[in-house]
């Protein structure tokens, strides 16, 4: 992969896949779902689904609205439709999941399209999209959502004019200046938001806008990274951020400020343009620390930057056992 993807990967490699937070859950429970995630990935849907249920088991039956979501859909790809409806009436009922639109599309339900239960579902869920807009922000999350489309505009056409003009390029030059700029403002205008206001939850302002924020305060400088980490981690605990998203934060304020990083999620680029993992500290059990936050393997992340990585010590795995 290319050095200059991994700005957006910084931010995004845990992704909008998790979805909205909610209570903060255990690290067996974050297990799970990574696993879940992983296996998923692995197109072993019977497995995923496994895990997926074992860490809302695991939780006294509970969990976060887009985790049964996710399950629902690895049940369906699966065929196994009603354990399928049994994890979606679970987003909807217990998560009140509110995304109708996102499931009427998503080929992952296509087999579930056909049950008489699917009616209800969608029906449930625009039930649910309707109770949240009533405290929705729609004016901060059109301005959270600017920020997040000019933000990721240029980070995603990295790749492209590297490949066409080279890494040492005018025209790459040109485009870092844009994003520094870019950045520039923005940060002026969630500083400002952030001043008058708490952490704008997905409740709040929709996913996109509330990881607007993050992104922003990610591609900050150190000081940056220091004044709103409290607020991100106060964020965490009460559900309005995500603590895989937090993990990359407290990384990078490591890296930058010389010491080992926690969970991994930092990679430097050498003068060749081969990616490797800032130091990691107790790095025998990163994947513990990872999966306790919902993040996946760094075997799995590191494929993302072409880094073949492997734990520095052989044995057992310490997956945990699905129910079945």
């Amino acid at each position: 992969m290319k050095g200059a993807s991994l700005f957006l990967l910084f931010c995004l490699a845990a992704g909008l896949a998790a979805g909205q937070p909610g209570a903060t859950y255990s690290p067996r429970y974050y297990s799970f779902i990574s696993r879940g995630r992983e296996l998923r990935t692995a197109k072993d849907y019977i497995g995923s689904g496994r895990m997926f249920d074992s860490g809302f088991q695991s939780a006294g039956w509970q969990g976060r609205p887009r985790d049964f979501y996710d399950a629902g859909c690895s049940w369906a790809l699966a065929g196994v439709v009603d354990q399928a409806y049994i994890d979606l009436y679970r987003a909807v009922r217990q998560g009140k999941y509110a995304h109708p639109e996102e499931a009427e599309k998503d080929s992952d339900l296509v087999a579930l399209r056909a049950d008489k239960r699917w009616p209800d579902i969608i029906g449930r869920m625009r039930v649910n999209k309707m109770a949240a807009s009533r405290k929705f922000d729609v004016a901060l999350r059109d301005t959270l959502d600017r920020i997040f489309t000019l933000d990721q505009s240029s980070r995603l056409a990295m790749d492209s004019i590297e490949n066409r003009y080279g890494r040492s390029s005018r025209q790459m030059d040109s485009l870092y200046r844009a994003m520094s700029r870019r950045d520039s403002a923005d940060q002026v205008r969630v500083r400002e938001i952030l001043s008058r206001r708490s952490w704008p939850s997905p409740d709040e302002v929709g996913e996109r806008a509330s990881m607007a924020v993050f992104l922003v305060i990610q591609h900050g400088d150190s000081l940056t990274h220091v004044t709103y980490l409290p607020m991100m981690q106060e964020a965490v605990q009460r559900g309005a951020a995500r603590a895989e998203d937090l993990a990359l934060l407290e990384d990078r304020l490591l890296t930058e400020q010389h010491k080992p990083q926690i969970y991994g999620s930092q990679v430097r680029i050498d003068s060749t343009g081969k990616a490797a993992f800032f130091p990691i500290t107790d790095e025998i059990h990163v994947d513990q620390r990872r999966a306790s936050v919902g993040l996946e393997s760094l075997e799995s992340y590191g494929r993302y930057f072409g880094i073949d990585y492997h734990l520095p010590r052989a044995g057992g795995s310490a997956e945990p056992a699905p129910v079945h």
